[in-house]
């Protein structure tokens, strides 16, 4: 109903009173119904404008960002790995043949430089000598009597009793005499070696590590029966690239990793052969005596060395995998007539250098950037995203 034909239907009522305010009552209630629908329209409408909005600003990821500095130089670490060595190892045999009698070492046991470890039987041997010994005596006993008959042909010759001939004889009788003396006693003298072989032991302060035979075998001389190493003094043995060995000097300090700790011990010797299979120089390192470290353990040799060439140090958590073996970070731009909103847009590096937790690039970044420091794999480029950059660079 419009307003023309709403007045004039008052006008018509107005000649009976009743009618005029019934109709006059439905008028206002129509006009406040109308108005209220509208005002219900609009906030609605207002509402639905405020959660888009709010959708709108939902969507914008907050981000972490810093300022990158381009670097002249990077340090660089390799690690090397080798193998810990007892310094001196060996098997140990006996110098003579016959049956082992006891041990006195076993496997696993310290042992101190001159320790009696394992023995041969040496009845034989002693029965040996104490015939020897019976005949030295006879020898001896010989020896008296040829020299005394030799003195009495000598005293009868002087007289004209006794001939040239029977001098000579008793001369030659005492020499052969002597002579026997002499021989029975390198017999003897050598038997108190065998005797004294007769006993393994330790040439050096060690471990046993193997023990190779029990009592009652018999062995031959030279044949191994126990197995010992040094473990009061260690070395690395490290396969380096002749290059690198180049570099280093013979008494220096170097780092080594060993069982997760960083330790130190001294380049002894670089030996001059290079390795027919794996063309590296073998570098010997002396290790600290206080390392409780065993033979045949894993080693790594660390070394440091400086790499003139420019780039950025990066968190491994803002490189993104790209095309053709680079990779992509992503740089913030301020977006115009905004409150700390940025738009990023994608940068292609290349990795010169890694490590654990970061990576030193080149590529299309500027001195100064602001780059995506963590989360980059939640973004696509052109996003609009919130960050609060800044100007921390990582520790290089």
């Amino acid at each position: 109903m419009t307003m023309a034909n709403r007045l004039s239907t008052i006008k018509h009522l107005s000649g009976n009173p009743r009618q005029f305010l019934i109709s006059a009552g439905m008028i206002v209630a129509l006009i406040g119904g109308t108005a209220l629908i509208a005002g219900w329209i609009t906030g609605s409408a207002s509402a639905q404008n405020a959660s888009k909005e709010a959708s709108a600003a939902a969507r914008i990821l907050p981000v972490e960002a810093s300022i990158v500095r381009i670097e002249d130089s990077y340090e660089r670490t390799r690690h090397f790995p080798g193998l810990i060595a007892a310094r001196r190892s060996v098997d140990l045999g006996f110098q003579i043949n016959g049956m082992i009698a006891a041990f006195s070492a076993d496997e696993g046991d310290s042992v101190a430089k001159g320790d009696v470890l394992a023995s041969i039987d040496t009845d034989r041997l002693q029965a040996d000598r104490a015939q020897l010994v019976a005949a030295l005596a006879e020898n001896r006993a010989s020896v008296k009597l040829a020299r005394q008959t030799r003195n009495r042909q000598r005293d009868l010759n002087a007289k004209g009793h006794a001939s040239d001939q029977t001098l000579d004889e008793a001369e030659s009788e005492l020499e052969r005499a002597t002579a026997a003396i002499a021989a029975t006693q390198a017999r003897i003298d050598r038997l108190d070696v065998d005797l004294a072989d007769a006993a393994l032991v330790a040439p050096f302060s060690g471990t046993i590590t193997r023990r190779l035979l029990d009592e009652g075998a018999v062995v031959t001389a030279g044949a191994p029966v126990m197995r010992l190493i040094e473990t009061t003094a260690l070395e690395a043995k490290i396969g380096l690239p002749p290059r690198i060995a180049a570099d280093l000097t013979i008494g220096s300090r170097l780092d080594f990793d060993w069982r997760d700790t960083r330790r130190q011990g001294v380049l002894r010797t670089i030996l001059p052969s290079v390795g027919r299979s794996s063309r590296t120089l073998t570098a010997v390192i002396d290790l600290p005596s206080n390392i409780a470290a065993q033979d045949g353990e894993l080693i790594e040799l660390v070394l440091k060395d400086n790499v003139q060439e420019s780039g950025f140090w990066l968190p491994n958590d803002a490189l993104t995998e790209g095309l053709r073996g680079l990779w992509s970070v992503y740089t913030l731009q301020p977006e115009p007539d905004s409150d700390g909103l940025y738009r990023k847009s994608r940068a292609e590096v290349e990795i010169l250098y890694a490590e654990a937790d970061r990576s030193f690039v080149a590529g299309t970044l500027n001195d100064g950037d602001h780059v995506v420091w963590h989360g980059a794999h939640r973004l696509t480029a052109g996003q609009t995203v919130k960050a609060d950059p800044s100007a921390t660079q990582p520790e290089g």
